[in-house]
C-alpha cells in the first residue's frame, strides 16, 4: 500500500503528493549513489507581527533520498557511514533524521536542520558524504526574494465580513500560493478548521493586490459554542532551480520557497435573542 508522507505545505501545494508515495523503506548502505534520486528544499518561514514586522523568522532545509526498483519506490535512510550535511557562510551543519509517521514505526525518513540565515540569494550546499566513495556530492540551493507581502487593515482584530486586500512585490519566475486558514476553539475543546488555497479549479491565478471577504468562503460558527476564532494568511512563493548535471545521483529536484504567515482574531456575530 502506497503511503503519503506529509511535506511542507508550500511543496505540497505546488507538486502532486504522489511524487511522496513509498512502498517500503530501505538502508542506504547496500544502494550505489547512481541509483538515488535526491530532493532538496530550502523553505523561509516569516511570521509577521501585527504591524507587519517580521518578529519570527527562519529557514528549514531538508533533504530526501529515494529509489525505485521492481518493487515501486522506496525510502532510503542513512546508514551510519553516510551523512547529509549542508553548509551556509562557511559553516557545516549536519542535517538531523525525521521518521514518519515514527521512530517506532517509520516508513519514510528526511534530513533536516534549521538556520538563522534567511537573506535573499543567499546559497545553502547540500552534500552527501559516504565512506565507500571517495566523491562528495553537493548540490545548491539559493533563498527566494523576499516578497515584502502585507494584509490590510492592519488591525490585529476583524468582524468575519472584513474585506482582507493582500499585496506582495512578484518576482518573476516565481509562483505564487495564497492559503486561508479559519480556525475556532470550540467551549467543549474542539477545533473547527477550514481552509482554502488559491489558485484553484474555480480562480486559475492570483496576482497582488489580491482581496479576500472571509465570509463568502467560511461558515462562522454559533457564537455561543466557540471561545475564539483566527484567521491565518498565508503567503507561498516558490522556484523550481536548476539542479547541477555532474552528480553521480540518479536524478536531483531542487526547489526553493519563501512562506510569509500572519494572523487575525476574528470576530462573530452575536446569536439573536427572541
Amino acid at each position: 500500500m502506497k503511503r503519503c508522507m506529509p511535506v511542507l505545505l508550500s511543496a505540497c501545494l505546488l507538486y502532486a503528493c504522489d511524487e511522496n508515495t513509498f512502498e517500503s523503506l530501505r538502508s542506504s548502505e547496500s544502494i550505489p549513489t547512481t541509483a538515488m534520486d535526491l530532493r532538496v528544499a530550502a523553505e523561509v518561514h516569516t511570521h509577521l507581527g501585527q504591524q507587519g514586522e517580521a518578529d519570527v523568522t527562519h529557514t528549514t532545509l531538508s533533504a530526501e533520498l529515494f529509489g525505485e526498483d521492481d518493487g515501486g519506490n522506496y525510502s532510503i535512510e542513512l546508514h551510519e557511514a553516510d551523512q547529509l550535511n549542508a553548509q551556509v557562510d562557511g559553516v557545516v551543519t549536519p542535517l538531523a533524521a525525521s521518521a514518519y509517521p515514527s521512530e517506532q514505526d517509520k516508513w519514510q525518513v528526511y534530513y533536516y536542520a534549521d538556520f538563522g540565515n534567511t537573506d535573499p540569494r543567499t546559497e545553502f550546499w547540500v552534500s552527501l558524504n559516504r565512506e565507500t566513495e571517495a566523491r562528495v556530492n553537493s548540490v545548491p540551493v539559493t533563498l527566494l526574494e523576499d516578497a515584502g507581502f502585507s494584509v490590510a487593515p492592519a488591525d490585529a482584530e476583524v468582524p468575519l465580513t472584513q474585506l482582507l486586500t493582500l499585496q506582495w512585490s512578484e518576482t518573476d519566475g516565481y509562483e505564487y500560493n495564497l492559503e486561508f486558514v479559519f480556525a475556532c476553539e470550540s467551549i467543549d475543546g474542539k477545533s473547527y478548521v477550514s481552509r482554502i488555497i488559491f489558485p484553484n479549479s474555480r480562480v486559475a491565478s492570483i496576482a497582488s493586490p489580491f482581496t479576500f471577504n472571509p465570509v463568502n468562503f467560511f461558515t462562522a460558527p454559533d457564537p455561543e459554542k466557540v471561545t475564539g476564532c483566527e484567521l491565518h494568511s498565508s503567503l507561498y512563493g516558490a522556484e523550481e532551480q536548476t539542479a547541477p548535471a555532474d552528480t553521480t545521483f540518479n536524478s536531483v529536484m531542487v526547489r526553493s520557497f519563501r512562506q510569509h504567515h500572519t494572523e487575525k482574531t476574528i470576530t462573530l456575530v452575536e446569536a439573536k435573542t427572541e
